[in-house]
């Protein structure tokens, strides 16, 4: 089987790779210059500019959708030699180890990436409830089918969710159209 006509057999998985906090895209720039297959999930945010007397609107930009993780994709055989590459960068840290082993994460979850999909532009809220079951949304990219807990507001338009991830629970802010209240 390919993966995503890429023309790679199933030998290849992708792994975790912790990254120090804010340094999420420079990691992906320094592993793109090391030539080490990555992802770095991002989400597409509005930007606003308030003077006293005028808003005015900037253009979207790109923030981390997972902040601390950066994916890197390489085979069983490789992967020492590419993390240990990968830990070259002052940026990235360990790769993420799940009962002692590397964890490899399925082929599908990182496939569902679609930056395209996180277009605030066209997308419509749906009101939760702080405290509320939740389910993420197609919208939210990597994210979409998890189910977690609404924790609490974050800035305008967004909603802090708990979600458990690699088997710990981690708290991620995403836009309030991404989630709707669990059935």
């Amino acid at each position: 089987m390919t993966i995503a006509g890429a023309g790679l057999t199933d030998d290849f998985h992708w792994f975790a790779m912790r990254v120090r906090p804010l340094k999420e895209l420079l990691a992906g720039i320094a592993l793109t210059r090391m030539g080490i297959e990555h992802v770095v999930p991002v989400r597409l945010v509005r930007g606003r500019r308030r003077s006293r007397h005028v808003k005015t609107r900037l253009p979207p930009t790109q923030i981390p959708a997972l902040p601390g993780f950066v994916f890197i994709r390489t085979s069983d055989g490789h992967l020492a030699g590419d993390a240990h590459r990968a830990r070259t960068c002052p940026f990235i840290g360990k790769l993420v180890l799940m009962n002692g082993k590397p964890a490899v994460l399925p082929n599908a979850w990182l496939d569902r990436l679609n930056p395209a999909a996180l277009d605030p532009e066209h997308l419509q809220p749906s009101p939760v409830k702080i405290g509320d079951a939740v389910r993420l949304t197609e919208h939210a990219g990597a994210f979409a089918g998890l189910t977690g807990r609404a924790a609490s507001e974050a800035k305008q338009g967004e909603i802090r969710v708990l979600i458990e991830f690699f088997n710990s629970l981690r708290e991620v802010s995403l836009p309030v159209y991404h989630i709707k209240a669990a059935a």
